[in-house]
This record gives structure tokens, C-alpha cells and sequence, in this order.
């Protein structure tokens, strides 16, 4: 079970720098402790706990209280993840050297290259912030904390699509995850482009992959499993509110990210618990089907089905996005065509990415054991 802790109601980059705080709420340690005990108690085998906003190295010192308060508590051994989505901006050197020393991931909010990055990333004054975090990310590289780079692609961004995943895993990382942004206003010219771009990335992936140069780049990674595991991944569902519970700093319990502050989604409080029956009310309700996807050829392989992208894109857990069925039609061709060319090579790297159950966590500890030699 994964719990995020929304530490920071705002999303309000400016306050980052000149602590405008007035209309955001802040968790407090009686709140993140009685998530904490609530997490322990409710789940039997592992734990994840991820930090968001806001921005929630706005609160560091309540990181550190939660992370120290759950290995204190966590007396009977279960294994416990810790979490940070965040622009990176207040990603100092003691804060650095703690996540290292915790093991906290690091989920890095960059949109790609200077243009890319600027164009929506801009702090109090409305400059862009691309040349304050590059030294940041240097820093972050060097100690070789475990980071996953997530990057919004909007319409005003396409143009630098390519050139910013390239730029991405040039800077050194090698884990991206791309998110479109349905709330913006799409039209034919954006998906034109957008096909245009994604062809060049699967180049990109293609020749990587050729060189086994490990690159991981969603969502091609999810629409290749799509199709190697159809009939397991037609199985795995949106799960809404039983994957993951959403903490909003006064409290409140919400079945998923998107839906913190939306009190229709409200499934309890720190106090009196989760409400299992409405939990299980949203969660059935999620599951219901638009008769437009029910006879789709790509139903099974597409994000129709995630809650929380149809919750802000079209304020409907079960109505997808136009635009988001546009950009699944682009995307999954242009997918399946790199993974066949792979195939057909034999290409080791992809083979064993892909047809290895075992690769993530094998990967995972080539990556460590990389990190401990370049210490």
C-alpha cells in the first residue's frame, strides 16, 4: 500500500522563495504520526510513503520527523519505502546527504531542456528556473541518489520533446517518465507534432537499446508490457483507493493524488479511519465503462481506465479525454514498431527488460552496487 502525505496544500512555487504561506496549510506531526501508526497497523507486507505538495521540502524538518518516527515504529520488520516528488529547488546539501542516508527516492519534476523546462517552470518574478536547478541536479547526480525524472509534456512544450528527453538522460539520468498534460488545450496541430516527436523517441530508444545502454523511457516501457503481458495487464486495473491513500495536510483521506481537497472523495479521516464503505462505493464506481471504449481495439492497452487522468482532464472517474484516446492511437503503434524491430534483433538488453521478471530488481541492484564503486 502506498501513502502519500500531501505536506503542503498550495502548489505555489513562489513560496519557495519568499514565504508566501497564506493561504496554504501545513501538516502538522500529530497528523503525519496518526498516518504513520494508521499505515503500519493496515497493511501486511511492505509500505510506501511518498512526500508531495505543494512543494514538501517547504516542510524538511517534518520529512525527517516522519521518516525517523516510522522506523522507530515499525517493530515488526516491514519493509518501508520512502518517497519525494519535488522541483528540486530547495534540495540543499543536508537535505541531500539525509536522503542518502535514508534512502529516500527522489522523484524530480523536470520538463526537459532549457526551453522546455522554462516555458512553464518560472519562479516569483516569472523567470524560468532551468539554470537554478542544473547545479542542483549535479549535486543530486554526484551522490548518487536513486532519482526518477518526471516530465509534463504540454502543447507549448512539443517542439522540444525529443530534444528534452535527450537532454534529460545526458545531464545523467536514466529513468523518465512522461506525463501529458490533459488539462491543456489540445488541437491538431499539437498531435501532428506530438506523432512527429514520438517517432524520433523511438529512434532514440531503439539505438539505446542496440548499444544496451540501460534507458527508461514511459510510456514506451508500459505499451511494450501491454502487449508481452496482455493477459496479465489487462487484469491490472485502475485499483482507486486501494493501491494508494492520499493524505491532505489537515487530515483527510482521498483515494488517490488527484483527488486530495475533493471533498466527493473524502474516504476518512486520521481520526476515525478509512470509511470502507464508501471506499469501496468510489472504488466500484470507477469500474463502470463508457460504452465508447467498450468496443475499443486498444481498450486494454490504453489509460482510459486511470481515475485520476479522467478526474482532471474531464471531471468524470470513468470519461476519458478525447485527447487522450488521440494521443493513446499515436503512441501505441509507434511503440509496438521499436519492441517488434528489438525482437527480431534478439537485442539482449531488451529480451531481458522485458521477458525477465526479475530485471527490476536485478536492475536495481546493478544500479546500487554502480553507485557504491563510483563513491
Amino acid at each position: 500500500m502506498q501513502y502519500t502525505f500531501h505536506l503542503t496544500n498550495a502548489c505555489n512555487l513562489s513560496c519557495a522563495y519568499c514565504g508566501v504561506n497564506k493561504k496554504q496549510g501545513f501538516m502538522n506531526e500529530e497528523t503525519a504520526y496518526k498516518v504513520i501508526d494508521m499505515a503500519l497497523r493496515d497493511t501486511e507486507a511492505s509500505v510506501g510513503i511518498g512526500f508531495y505538495g505543494g512543494e514538501p521540502l517547504l516542510c524538511k524538518e517534518l520529512i525527517q520527523k516522519i521518516v525517523n518516527y516510522t522506523k522507530n515504529k515499525n517493530t515488526t520488520g516491514k519493509k518501508v519505502f520512502f518517497k519525494l516528488t519535488t522541483n528540486g529547488l530547495l534540495l540543499d546539501d543536508s537535505f541531500l546527504e539525509y536522503a542518502k542516508q535514508e534512502n529516500i527516492l527522489i522523484s524530480l519534476s523536470l520538463d526537459g531542456n532549457k526551453q522546455a523546462h522554462d516555458t512553464n517552470r518560472k519562479n516569483h518574478v516569472g523567470q524560468g528556473t532551468y539554470n537554478e536547478i542544473l547545479p542542483i541536479i549535479h549535486k543530486l547526480l554526484t551522490r548518487n541518489i536513486y532519482t526518477t525524472v518526471m516530465m509534463t509534456v504540454a502543447p507549448s512544450t512539443i517542439p522540444y520533446f525529443y530534444e528534452s528527453v535527450k537532454n534529460i538522460y545526458s545531464l545523467g539520468f536514466m529513468n523518465i517518465v512522461c506525463s501529458m498534460d490533459y488539462t491543456a488545450q489540445w488541437d491538431e496541430c499539437h498531435l501532428k507534432e506530438l506523432k512527429r516527436q514520438y517517432k524520433k523517441l523511438a529512434e532514440l530508444y531503439y539505438q539505446n537499446t542496440i548499444a544496451e545502454k540501460k534507458f527508461f523511457f514511459s510510456p514506451f516501457e508500459s505499451k511494450i508490457n501491454s502487449h508481452i503481458r496482455r493477459k496479465d495487464y489487462c487484469t491490472v486495473k485502475c485499483k482507486l483507493g486501494f493501491e494508494q491513500i492520499s493524505v491532505s495536510a489537515d487530515g483527510k483521506l482521498y483515494p488517490c493524488v488527484q483527488f486530495v481537497d475533493n471533498c466527493d472523495y473524502q474516504i476518512g479521516d486520521v481520526n476515525t479511519g478509512i470509511d470502507q464503505k464508501r471506499r469501496k462505493e468510489i472504488y466500484e464506481q470507477s469500474r463502470e465503462e463508457q460504452p465508447e471504449c467498450k468496443e475499443c481495439a486498444i481498450k486494454e492497452r490504453c489509460a482510459h481506465n486511470c481515475s485520476c487522468i479522467n478526474m482532471i482532464s474531464t471531471g468524470d472517474i470513468n470519461r476519458p479525454s478525447q485527447i487522450l484516446c488521440a494521443v493513446e492511437r499515436i503512441l501505441i503503434p509507434i511503440a509496438d514498431s521499436v519492441a517488434a524491430k528489438l525482437y527480431h534483433k534478439r537485442n539482449g538488453m531488451f529480451i531481458h527488460k522485458h521477458y525477465n521478471e526479475l530485471y527490476p530488481l536485478v536492475s536495481l541492484v546493478e544500479d546500487s552496487n554502480k553507485m557504491k564503486r563510483s563513491e
